[in-house]
């Protein structure tokens, strides 16, 4: 199998089983990278952007355990990441495969904003990074994962 076509099957694999974190995503890229045009600057502009930021990538978190737990729930498969492991390596269960990790809900939307961030400062002429948007993000993020945990562990111990 080539390099392309393992691409391409992993790509899909995403896409069937997650649109809605996969579109959630795509927002925030658009959102992040499309110029504003004019914008009056207002003295609490600066806030309401910062908690703008929080609400999309806490958002973004929500979606993505939400529609990870429903589709763990209603189409349990073998090649599933497991929410918490029960023993074994970490990150793996007994006899399972690897577990939900810190990379998914955590590093990934992290890195993804540090990135966009990045290529608001780098890439365009019309958008800067700034890290407090980055500290915003990353808020966003673990307020995300704090509100989202507790409902994915309550939906993985009914379903049992």
């Amino acid at each position: 199998m080539t390099l392309t076509s393992t691409i391409t099957k992993t790509i899909t694999k995403i896409l069937k089983r997650y649109p809605f974190s996969v579109a959630t995503c795509v927002a925030i890229w658009v959102l992040s990278l499309a110029p504003l045009g004019e914008i009056e600057v207002v003295q609490d502009a600066q806030l309401s952007d910062k908690w703008a930021h929080c609400i999309m990538y806490g958002g973004f978190v929500i979606v993505m355990w939400a529609e990870w737990t429903l589709r763990r729930r209603d189409h349990p498969q073998p090649d599933h990441p497991q929410p918490l492991p029960k023993g074994g390596e970490k990150g793996v269960e007994k006899g399972g495969e690897k577990g939900a990790s810190t990379l998914t809900f955590l590093v990934f939307p992290i890195v993804m904003g540090g990135l966009l961030e990045l290529l608001q400062a780098y890439a365009t002429t019309y958008r800067s990074g700034e890290w407090m948007d980055l500290l915003a993000n990353t808020i966003g993020v673990v307020a995300g994962n704090v509100l989202a945990l507790p409902f994915a562990l309550y939906a993985r111990r009914k379903a049992r």
